[in-house]
């Protein structure tokens, strides 16, 4: 028998206080609520597109009512700058994305601080001409490790001062900020729980 999104559902049996009750969800709900519990994806749920994030953020629109057939999958075409129904190609550019197989390049010309990012992969600090400073996003909302780069090749005149946001921390606990000093330099910053590896 094959599986007919209109008719076949997840059997659930939820725990009452009288015992167990018999329900029914469809399958692809079932999935993607599995895929954003697990972590793999960053997920929103609802009838109104996210307004930001896209590129890394799927978009789960439930139907009305939830439970009486399958809801859409939507995932961000960077071509069109909109939401389409998620296709193998959307997948193969939102894993991408999220895993920081596809760089996300983020240019600083500007002393600072700047923000890095959530979703940036490559950070290049461009000739500023004085020292720079950078200010990283709080490691459980960063999507992917981040390559800071002294691109300009001056950190050793013009040093590079990495922060870390709120209560993360670096490596052996430091809460100062994280100095690039050598031209030409770099750190990858991985985000783990509590703060950043490096």
């Amino acid at each position: 028998m094959a599986y007919a999104p209109q008719n076949d559902f997840l059997a659930l049996l939820r725990n009452t206080a009288g015992g167990e009750r018999l329900e029914a969800m469809p399958g692809l709900d079932f999935v993607v609520a599995a895929l954003a519990r697990a972590g793999m994806i960053s997920l929103s749920v609802g009838q109104l597109a996210p307004a930001s994030n896209q590129i890394t953020t799927a978009w789960f629109k439930p139907a009305v009512p939830s439970w009486a057939v399958e809801g859409v999958l939507y995932l961000w075409n960077a071509s069109t700058s909109a939401y389409q129904v998620a296709s193998p190609a959307l997948w193969s550019s939102f894993l991408a994305a999220i895993t920081g197989a596809t760089p996300v390049v983020q240019d600083v010309a500007i002393a600072g601080p700047s923000g890095i990012n959530t979703s940036t992969t490559i950070l290049r600090v461009l000739n500023v001409g004085a020292p720079v400073t950078l200010v990283l996003p709080a490691a459980s909302t960063k999507i992917a490790p981040v390559l800071v780069l002294d691109w300009a090749n001056l950190a050793g005149t013009n040093n590079i001062l990495v922060q870390r946001t709120g209560s993360d921390v670096f490596p052996n606990g430091i809460t100062g900020p994280w100095t690039i000093a050598s031209d030409g330099g770099s750190v990858l910053f991985r985000p783990v729980p509590g703060g950043y590896a490096a």
